[in-house]
Formats: structure tokens, C-alpha cells, sequence
């Protein structure tokens, strides 16, 4: 229900960006609360499935034999890397949001040019918090042998 709510409100946002542009105004009527809309959708649909992805790896996590513990470090981290990039997303757009709705013209302006370069760390962020994870494995193996 939250990604159907989500995609129409996302599409209803963008039409609206047409409209406004085809009629030469600067916002459509109603387009802040569809932005809202959209805003709340998706910061629901990314903790969700932040959650349960998060549950799903901690369960695989848990049934890991005791002889192998050092696996479960590796699943650990991939729990706080999600739990980290998808708590910096919700948390821009949730400010995004509440500067729309503050009608501070001026920062959320500031905000559309700072929204692609967020939703672009996100996944870097897990990507450089893993390969680190596992460049410091293999270093700490090489340093025993």
C-alpha cells in the first residue's frame, strides 16, 4: 500500500512539474500537498524495507554455526551500513519535507539541489562501508599468517 501510495503521488509531483512548465507558472495548485504526499510515502516505504531487509539479515545472521562468529561480524555490518544510509535518506527527506511545508522558499531550493547528490550516498555509503569492512578482514587474516 505505501509503494502504490508512493508511485501516485511521485507521478502526480512530476505531472504537475509538466503542467507548471507547459502554462509558464511557477507551481500548480495542490502541488505542495502531492509533495508532501510523496515525501511521506516514501520515507515509509524506505524504513520498511530498511527493517526488513535489516530482520532478514540478522535472521540468516543468527543460524551462522558458533564456529564461524567472524561471518556474523560481516553480517553486522552490513545491518549498521543499511540502518546508516537509510536513516541519512529518510532523514533528508523528511527535512525536505518540513521545509516545504514551513514554506521556506529560499532552503528548499537549497534542498533540490542537495537531494540527488543524498539519494546518490546512500548506496555508496553501504558500498564503501563494506569494501572497508573487508579490506580490513583480509588485512588482519595476511597480518596472522
Amino acid at each position: 500500500m505505501l509503494l502504490l501510495g508512493m508511485t501516485i503521488s511521485g507521478l502526480v509531483v512530476v505531472a504537475s512539474c509538466f503542467v507548471a512548465k507547459r502554462e509558464g507558472v511557477l507551481v500548480v495548485k495542490g502541488f505542495d500537498r502531492w509533495l508532501m504526499a510523496a515525501s511521506i510515502f516514501t520515507v515509509g516505504v524506505n524504513l520498511v524495507v530498511t527493517i526488513l531487509l535489516c530482520w532478514r539479515i540478522w535472521c540468516i545472521g543468527k543460524e551462522i554455526p558458533i564456529k564461524m562468529r567472524k561471518a556474523s561480524r560481516r553480517y553486522r555490518a552490513i545491518i549498521h551500513a543499511l540502518i546508516e544510509s537509510g536513516g541519512v535518506y529518510s532523514a533528508a527527506v523528511a527535512i525536505q519535507a518540513i521545509v516545504n511545508v514551513a514554506g521556506m522558499k529560499s532552503a528548499a531550493i537549497i534542498l533540490s539541489y542537495v537531494m540527488p547528490q543524498m539519494v546518490g550516498l546512500a548506496p555508496t555509503w553501504i558500498v564503501i562501508r563494506l569494501h572497508s569492512l573487508s579490506s580490513q578482514q583480509s588485512f588482519t587474516t595476511k597480518s596472522h599468517c
